[in-house]
């Protein structure tokens, strides 16, 4: 006769247990993730709370990160990065489709998200004198225009492809947080300073980040990559937008923002030179 008490319900939970569900959750890669960060010099703010006007509902993004390395030498004129980031603990694989090629109404001018002290009306604007889309190497991103994980509805079923829920919802979230941000600062007042704040929508993976590509014969094929763009339409407030949200790893996360910090800091300093009118 088998004595092992099966567990039930009322029965406190194992730390074990414990540990196997959060691991599953996420909530541990949520936290290593801005231990990372807060460790890189990054100021972090964990789930940030928004609303959501659609439905009325709170949200929360899972993290909010930036960094402004001040240079005393660039007086009065700030570049930074709001990075608007969540995060996936996928089971399986996740796979960029559908490479996007230019076309005429490719919507470039939406390929970067913005605001700027003076504004675009004022005499000293100087967005028209800063090829930002060079230096934020927009040409040169890997974009992809659509998405898909994996699922299996029993253990033993075959695997398929799907549009999670989960994927969907963090996405809008990022988008969504990103454009308000932004209307919000249309009413700051200018002063003497130079601003231009860029936000950026980044979804970050346990691992297993995939691309379709073609062989030589025209045979699509999946290659391993640690991170790529993917362009996402969606309505905002009944009017088409699109956006282009960094699919990365875990691991290379850090990595890719501190490209993005690079890329700051160069304007930054374009900034300054035109500002003073001194030689770059």
């Amino acid at each position: 006769m088998n004595s092992k008490r099966k567990p039930n319900q009322a029965d406190p939970p194992s730390k074990s247990d414990m540990m196997v569900a959060l691991q599953r959750s996420g909530y541990l890669l949520e936290s290593v993730i801005v231990r990372h960060l807060n460790e890189a010099g990054f100021f972090v703010e964990p789930n940030q709370s928004l609303l959501n006007e659609r439905t009325g509902l709170s949200q929360e993004i899972d993290i909010l990160a930036e960094f402004y390395n001040y240079n005393p030498e660039h007086e009065h004129v700030c570049v930074k990065t709001n990075f608007v980031i969540e995060v996936i603990n996928n089971l399986y694989p996740f796979v960029l489709t559908t490479p996007r090629t230019w076309s005429p109404n490719s919507p470039t001018e939406d390929y970067l998200r913005y605001w700027t002290t003076p504004g675009e009306n004022h005499e000293n604007h100087f967005l028209g004198k800063l090829d930002i889309f060079d230096i934020k190497g927009v040409d040169k991103r890997r974009l992809f225009s659509q998405y898909c994980a994996f699922t299996r509805k029993k253990s033993n079923d075959d695997l398929m492809a799907c549009h999670p829920e989960d994927v969907h919802s963090s996405l809008q979230k990022m988008v969504e947080y990103s454009l308000d941000s932004i209307e919000r600062w249309f009413d700051y007042a200018s002063d003497e300073y130079w601003r231009l704040f860029f936000w950026q929508p980044v979804l970050v993976l346990r691992n297993d980040l995939f691309a379709v590509s073609e062989t030589q014969d025209k045979e699509p094929e999946l290659v391993s990559i640690e991170s790529a763009q993917l362009e996402h339409n969606f309505h905002y407030r009944s009017k088409p937008e699109t956006m282009i949200v960094d699919v990365v790893t875990e691991p290379h996360l850090l990595k890719l923002l501190q490209t993005h910090v690079r890329e700051d800091e160069i304007c930054e300093k374009r900034i300054f030179a035109m500002k003073t009118g001194s030689s770059d």
